[in-house]
């Protein structure tokens, strides 16, 4: 793979990346009551972060293995190669280590703390993701 090529395909995950690391250290003032609406904008803004983390993801990886004889996929468009299980896991792991450690580095900005649930939010988000493009692609099994 070339420079170009892996620029092609890794500078969207590493954009998407630093986007989700500048919302996290955005301050956040405290408050007493829950506000409904700002909960599930905020909580829903979590889950299409990861499922968009998650999509980039799995279509960079799957760039690393052109040569695997797999069923295509129907969106050849959005993956240039073909899905297994490992690279479907690969972008789980990833994406599992990058929300942890974004919720670590919310327990450095003010007005933020980590969350368990927004970890689970997040993992949500990757399903979601796995779901529609399962749903659209054919994933080798075994």
């Amino acid at each position: 793979m070339n420079a170009k090529s892996f620029i092609y395909w890794w500078f969207p995950v590493a954009v998407w990346a630093a986007v989700i690391f500048l919302f996290s250290s955005l301050s956040t003032v405290p408050s007493a009551k829950i506000i409904w609406w700002d909960f599930i904008i905020k909580k829903t803004a979590h889950l299409i972060e990861y499922a968009v983390l998650f999509f980039l993801l799995l279509r960079a990886l799957t760039k690393f293995e052109p040569k695997l004889n797999l069923k295509p996929l129907k969106f050849q468009v959005f993956f240039p190669a073909k899905i297994d299980k490992k690279m479907v896991l690969g972008s789980f792991l990833l994406c599992l280590l990058y929300t942890l450690s974004d919720e670590y580095h919310q327990g450095f900005t003010p007005g933020r703390y980590p969350s368990l649930r927004d970890v689970g939010i997040d993992f949500l988000g990757m399903l979601l993701s796995f779901t529609m493009i399962k749903k659209n692609s054919k994933i080798k099994e075994g």
